[in-house]
């Protein structure tokens, strides 16, 4: 299946199974913890995380014919996403540029951050960052994630086994 979130909702909804060109009016759902708008989602071991302005909500697949998601009891993430393409997977986890303009790692459902104070300092001048985006790469044995924002022209990245930043001049 493909899932996507719905622009301007609080709903996200997926393809049929086994047929990413096919798409059933009742594979849809909505988060509901905080209805805040879904901005992003992203499959990380079998569990599907939709990313809010507000919040993120881990989904698990039951297996069920129409809607095969459900919600993980009990559990909301109370850490909104601050760009619809500032997600990044890299090392078995979600990489993201939290609302508060830090960037974090997805630990299960601990949002655990990994930018520096002087790095939350430097994000915290920059007159936006809802045109962010994240990708992630793998090089020399080291794999990175790239955080750019497009209106400070500023490019960052983490490199992950070493736990550094740096920035780019250029991307």
């Amino acid at each position: 299946r493909f899932y996507f979130d719905w622009a301007g909702t609080n709903k996200f909804f997926g393809s049929d199974s086994l047929d990413g060109t096919s798409y059933n009016a009742l594979v849809f759902a909505s988060a509901e913890a905080r209805p805040d708008d879904v901005l992003a989602v992203v499959l990380n071991k079998q569990v599907l995380y939709v990313f809010g302005t507000d919040t993120i909500e881990p989904w698990q697949d039951v297996g069920a014919p129409n809607m095969p998601l459900e919600r993980v009891p009990g559990v909301v993430i109370e850490r909104g996403l601050a760009s619809p393409h500032s997600t990044a997977k890299a090392d078995n986890s979600i990489f993201f540029l939290g609302n508060n303009r830090r960037f974090y790692r997805l630990d299960g459902s601990v949002p655990v951050g990994v930018s520096t104070p002087a790095i939350d300092a430097e994000w915290q001048g920059y007159s936006t960052v809802s045109d962010s985006y994240c990708f992630a790469y793998s090089w020399a044995g080291h794999e990175f994630v790239v955080v750019h924002f497009v209106a400070a022209n500023k490019t960052w990245v983490y490199d992950i086994s070493s736990g550094l930043w740096h920035e780019r001049e250029s991307w």
